[in-house]
């Protein structure tokens, strides 16, 4: 899992030959106007899985998020609106400390994050703050 721009959302949508639909761009727009601070994550299913428990039990604000659709099998884009600067600067540290098993992977419980589509890091114990999740 990985913080990327609202820029290198749309290139990765432009590659799709749906692109971004018209619907999602018109959901931000109103999420963003009330939730004015937004981070936006590329990843997997079960890595966004745990991330969302994360902002659950460490994050007790109010927020929205959009999907924005797969770019490859159980991998794609979300985006979590925040109504202050605090919410969205913590999610973004947290990101790129969670890591997730996969007991179902070639190498049974391989535990790693992805770093982009088909691409991961595997866990490295020495990272400082970083979390092992398991797949649910």
């Amino acid at each position: 899992m990985r913080i990327q721009t609202f820029q290198e959302l749309q290139a990765e949508y432009g590659k799709c030959s749906r692109g971004l639909d018209q619907e999602d761009l018109d959901q931000r727009d109103v999420f963003l106007a009330t939730f004015p601070f937004s981070i936006i994550v590329e990843g997997g299913y079960l890595e966004i899985e745990n991330l969302e428990k994360w902002i659950g039990q460490n994050l007790p604000v109010s927020f929205e998020s959009l999907y924005f659709g797969k770019t490859g099998y159980d991998f794609g884009f979300i985006e979590y609106f925040f109504p202050e600067e605090e919410s969205s600067r913590k999610l973004e540290q947290i990101v790129p400390l969670i890591f997730t098993t996969y007991p179902l992977a070639p190498n049974p419980n391989t535990v790693c994050r992805s770093i982009g589509y088909d691409s991961e890091e595997k866990y490295d114990p020495s990272i400082p703050g970083a979390m092992v999740y398991p797949a649910s």
